[in-house]
This record gives C-alpha cells, sequence and structure tokens, in this order.
C-alpha cells in the first residue's frame, strides 16, 4: 500500500492521525467551498444580514498557515482581516436602510445566521470550515448590533455529550435547523448516536436559549435523560480508544503479533516506525514512504504487492519499507522479485525491512545489485518514541 497516494501533504496534515493511528471518535472526510458573501432574512422578509467574509487569497493558504500557527491564516493583502456583518430594514419602497454594519466576533465567518422578525436580534452559527469549535458556535446580537452572548457548544450541551457529538475532519456536527420564536432561539442539537450509527441518520432535541440574556435553559424529561445515558455510554466508548491510541503512540513500538495479517496494522506499524526511526516531518517529502505488506497465505497478492513497488521510478530519496507476519516467506518472495530489478535502480532509495538477524545476510544479498541502502528493523527490539515527539500526542 503506497502512503504517497493516502498522505498529499495537506491531507496528511488535517487526517493523517485519525487514518494512521486510529481514532475512537467517527471522523470521516469532509469539504468545503470557498467562503463567499451570504444574505439572510427575517421570516417577514423586513430585515436582512449580508455577511462578507474577511479575505483569503485561497484555501490551501488558509490550511498551511493554520499549520505554522500564522494569524490570521491565508489573508488577502488589502483586504478586511474580520468578517463583517451589515443588518437592513426594507423601507417598504424596494430599498433598504442600513441598521449596522461592523465587524463579526468570527474568524473567516459564521456557517449561517437567523434574523429575527423586527430586527430585534441576529444569531449565528459556526465557523467556516470548523463548525462546532471555539467559543463563538453561536453568538447572538442585539438591535444594535451588540453581542449579547458567545457560546460554546460546551455551554449548551454536558461535556459528554459534547464528546459524543458525530464529527468530521474538520467538524462537529452537532445541530439541525435552529429557528427564531419570539424571544427564544430554538437549537437543534443532534442526540448522540452508539457506535456504529450512521453519519447522516441523526435526530435532534431542542435546547431554548434566551436571547435577550443568552441563558441556556437545560432539557428536562424522558427524552433528554435517555440521550444522556447514550452520550455518556459513548464517550466512555470514545475515551478508552483516546487512552488506546495515547498507550500505542507513546509507548515502545512493537510490530504487529505473528497472526495478525492485516494491511492496515501492518501499514501503520511500518509507517510509524519509519517515523521513530527517522525523526521526519510528516509534513515534509521525506515522510512520503510506501509501505509494503506481504501478507501470509495469499502468494499471489504478496508478489503483486512486491512488484508494485518497483515499478515505478525513483528519484533518490524515495523510501520503501516491508514487513511481514511470515519473516521467512517474505524473504524468499524477495529473492524471486527483487532479482527482476535493474542493476542500480534503487540507488539512493532506502529500503527498510522488517527481518531478524538469520535473514539479514540473505536479504542483504538479495538487494546488493539494485544500489538500494538497507536499512534493518529487528522485530525483537521495540522502538521509542522520539523524546520530541512525545508533546505532539492530540486527544
Amino acid at each position: 500500500m503506497r502512503l504517497n497516494d493516502i498522505f498529499a501533504r495537506l491531507g496528511a496534515l488535517l487526517a493523517g492521525v485519525v487514518l494512521i493511528l486510529g481514532s475512537g471518535l467517527p471522523a470521516t472526510a469532509d469539504s468545503w467551498p470557498p467562503p463567499r458573501t451570504e444574505t439572510y432574512s427575517s421570516r417577514d422578509g423586513a430585515w436582512r444580514l449580508t455577511i462578507v467574509p474577511r479575505g483569503l487569497t485561497n484555501q490551501l493558504d488558509f490550511f498551511r498557515d493554520k499549520v505554522d500557527g500564522k494569524e490570521p491564516a491565508g489573508q488577502r493583502e488589502g483586504t478586511s482581516q474580520e468578517p463583517r456583518g451589515r443588518l437592513e430594514r426594507s423601507d417598504g419602497a424596494g430599498g433598504w436602510v442600513v441598521v449596522w454594519d461592523q465587524p463579526l466576533v468570527n474568524d473567516v465567518a459564521p456557517v449561517r445566521a437567523l434574523v429575527a422578525d423586527g430586527g430585534a436580534y441576529v444569531v449565528t452559527f459556526d465557523n467556516w470550515h470548523s463548525a462546532g469549535y471555539g467559543d463563538d458556535v453561536v453568538v447572538i446580537y442585539d438591535s444594535g448590533g451588540r453581542s449579547v452572548r458567545k457560546l460554546a457548544l460546551t455551554d449548551i450541551v454536558p461535556e459528554d455529550w459534547f464528546l459524543a457529538l458525530p464529527r468530521t475532519v474538520s467538524s462537529i456536527w452537532w445541530g439541525g435547523e435552529h429557528l427564531i420564536d419570539g424571544e427564544s432561539l430554538v437549537l437543534k442539537v443532534t442526540i448522540p448516536e452508539e457506535e456504529g450509527a450512521g453519519f447522516d441518520d441523526r435526530d435532534y432535541i431542542d435546547i431554548v436559549v434566551d436571547l435577550k440574556t443568552g441563558r441556556v435553559e437545560p432539557p428536562q424529561g424522558p427524552d433528554w435523560d435517555a440521550a444522556l445515558t447514550v452520550a455518556s455510554a459513548r464517550a466512555a466508548e470514545i475515551r478508552r480508544a483516546t487512552a488506546e491510541r495515547r498507550r500505542w503512540f507513546t509507548e515502545p513500538l512493537s510490530p504487529p503479533i505473528a497472526t495478525t495479517n492485516e494491511d492496515f496494522a501492518w501499514t501503520r506499524y511500518l509507517y510509524h516506525a519509519h517515523l521513530r526511526l527517522t525523526g521526519c516531518d510528516e509534513r515534509e517529502d521525506e515522510c512520503m514512504v510506501d509501505t509494503v505488506f506481504i501478507p501470509a497465505g495469499d502468494e499471489a497478492e504478496a508478489r503483486a504487492n512486491i512488484r508494485k513497488a518497483f515499478e515505478r521510478p525513483f528519484f533518490g530519496n524515495d523510501v520503501i519499507l516491508f514487513g511481514s507476519p511470515s519473516p521467512e516467506r517474505m524473504a524468499a518472495l524477495l529473492g524471486d522479485e527483487v532479482r527482476k530489478v535493474g542493476r542500480g535502480k534503487l540507488k539512493g532509495v532506502s529500503v527498510y525491512i522488517l527481518a531478524g538477524d538469520a535473514l539479514w545476510p540473505r536479504l542483504k544479498t538479495t538487494f546488493a545489485h539494485t544500489g538500494g541502502r538497507l536499512i534493518q528493523i529487528h522485530p525483537d527490539k521495540p522502538i521509542p518514541q522520539r523524546p520530541e515527539a512525545l508533546g505532539n500526542f492530540q486527544d
């Protein structure tokens, strides 16, 4: 399996931890169109809010700056460094009168908004490309554009509920079609589901927020109690999975047990063995590697995996890693297939092989004509995590 195909640079930054380490969170991929000016109208059509995002060069610059800690991320020179909101009322003759026009508290732009009849309140929801995160998931503005209150998700639901909500790589998908009812904001909040539930099969519960004060009115009743029970159980599962992921990340790394014949387990092991042995930065090309899993019991697949690793052109700084639950068989298959590799084709290529001392002289002979640089991964010597990486674990 070629991790070059999986980990394009930005993909590695945004999704690598989920894909390679595994996660207790139901995280999946997502995509966001570029932010654009949007207008939201009150139900009676007499009031409207126009939101203009802050200027971005492009999405890639935004992502890169976020990773590098540069703010405002992706800022386009000469444009506003804040999103703006403009509330207007109809003049009854086809025109509009500006009531207020000011910066909003969000980073790039909120994802959506509601406008109360009469213009008494405006409510914005979430942040572009990071729904569900931050202290401004919900922001209430009064008739003069003053902020009544900013709310984080944890101001709305308990911690277990927050942890159990469905997520994608960028966002927490916590809500449905919210509405304003008089002086109340009715939030349609996603009810956590048990593990394995479909991402799109979501149910909601109403949580009411007083618009005048921003106070959240805690729900009551059997539906709320039942949802809390599910949320607590799911949160416990996620915490267990996170603890296991932390253990896997921090403890010395050993190969999967000999009876494990799963591509994912071996791919994950080989990739992280390389990270630990080299200390390479996952954001750089030096961590773009080919992991070659040689399964036990399927000779056709094993040979195909080996051949595929040598078919492409090489550029002198490539990395290939081989591993198998059956080292003797792997050595034999490599002996057959590497014989067909042209002399000197692997010059400058680093070839890591999981193999014990008894097999190593044989493997060195196998690869001698290729020019490849052979590095042994010893199956009986667990690889410690690099000290500089220990502080990088993220739940």
